[in-house]
C-alpha cells in the first residue's frame, strides 16, 4: 500500500513534469498564462 510521503512525493514529480512541459511549449508567456497573468 502507498504511503502518504509516497503520494506527496508522486505529486510534487507530476507537478514538475506539467511545469517543466509548461515552460518548454510557452516559455515565460506559458508560465504567466498557467498563472493567470
Amino acid at each position: 500500500m502507498p504511503t502518504i510521503k509516497t503520494f506527496i512525493k508522486f505529486a510534487f514529480i507530476a507537478v514538475g513534469v506539467v511545469i517543466l512541459i509548461t515552460y518548454m511549449l510557452g516559455g515565460l508567456d506559458g508560465v504567466k498564462g498557467l498563472m493567470g497573468g
